[in-house]
This record gives structure tokens, sequence and C-alpha cells, in this order.
């Protein structure tokens, strides 16, 4: 959902693809910022097209310190809501294989005046020389609950591909799915 600090180089870019449906590719237009596009089948092929437009800042702050900023529009045709903005500051720290993100940001749904402040927390650790953990996960308050999006598993890495196998739980699907659903996904750099 959001990067860490770590950005894509100037020409850089990759595909990703998550449960075959969901796609995306990024590229970066200089070192510092990079713009990624997204668009899934499933929600197409039901005539409720979704797509996404993820414009990126990426600035070294010191050494093992980076500033990443994520600007997110999610066009969505559910029940009244038009899309989802949200603006994601985030701090990374480390190197881009073994780090800790952490971030706070805002986010609202168009057409709905209530502004969801959304904490994130996530990191890689490098396990070996082609496997690592990866963990992604986001706190807001909705209405009068919280609520929560957690990510974990492993992310097998080659030269140009790498897939990722885990599972993701929130906190309207946690009694029924304890240790999360299933996700699986895999990217390709060019």
């Amino acid at each position: 959902i959001n990067s860490s600090g770590f950005g894509l180089r100037k020409g850089e870019g990759y595909y990703q693809n998550s449960y075959l449906v969901v796609n995306s590719v990024h590229f970066g237009i200089t070192d510092y910022f990079s713009i990624g596009a997204a668009m899934d089948f499933y929600s197409l092929s039901q005539g409720h097209p979704y797509f996404a437009i993820i414009p990126k800042f990426s600035l070294p702050l010191q050494n093992n310190l980076r500033l990443g900023v994520n600007i997110a529009y999610v066009g969505v045709t559910w029940d009244s809501w038009a899309g989802i903005a949200a603006f994601l500051p985030q701090i990374s720290y480390g190197s881009p294989q073994n780090n800790i993100t952490a971030g706070i940001g805002m986010a609202f749904a168009t057409g709905d005046s209530d502004l969801l402040t959304v904490f994130n927390l996530s990191g890689m650790a490098k396990l070996s020389n082609r496997v690592s953990f990866v963990s992604e996960n986001y706190v807001s308050r909705f209405d009068s609950d919280w609520g929560y999006l957690l990510s974990y598993g492993l992310r097998f890495q080659a030269a140009v591909l790498s897939a990722d196998l885990g599972l993701i739980n929130n906190s309207s699907i946690s009694s029924d799915w304890i240790v999360g659903v299933p996700y699986v996904g895999f990217a390709v750099k060019f």
C-alpha cells in the first residue's frame, strides 16, 4: 500500500502483480521522484473499475535515514465513494534490505468530510541472500472504532524478479481469519 522512504532511481521501474488481478507499474522520473499507476481486472470485469495514481518523493536525510512522501489517489465506484485520497509521509531507518519505517498521514474519501489519521509501521529484515521477512501495518480510527490492517510474510528475491507470500489481516476479518488471509504477489524490475 505504502512504500518505504527508499525510492526508485531515475530510469528504474517495476511491474507488480497481486492475486493475479491487481497490477501496478512504478517508474523513477528523477532520483528523488517516482510515479506509479495501478488497476485491477476483477473490478473492471464487474463494472466498478478501480485505479490508483501514486506519486512519491524520496529524500536522503542522513546516513541510513530517508524521508518518503506518498500522495495517492485511488478511484473507486463503490456505494457513494468516488475515491480515496491520502498523504502519507514516513521516515525509514536502515538500508533497502534491512529497515524499519514509521509514518503518520491523512486520508479521506472524496465526498466525505471526515479526515482520517493513519499510522504506519513497516519493515524488512534480510534472512538470507534471497529471502527477507516483510511486514506492513496500519492503524486508523473509523467513526468511533479503531481499525487496522496488518501484513507479514516472506519475500523471495532474484536479480529482477521477487515473489511475496504472506498473510493479511484487518479489523473486520480478524475474528474469521485469526492468522490472516493468504497473500501472493510478484514484481519484475525493468
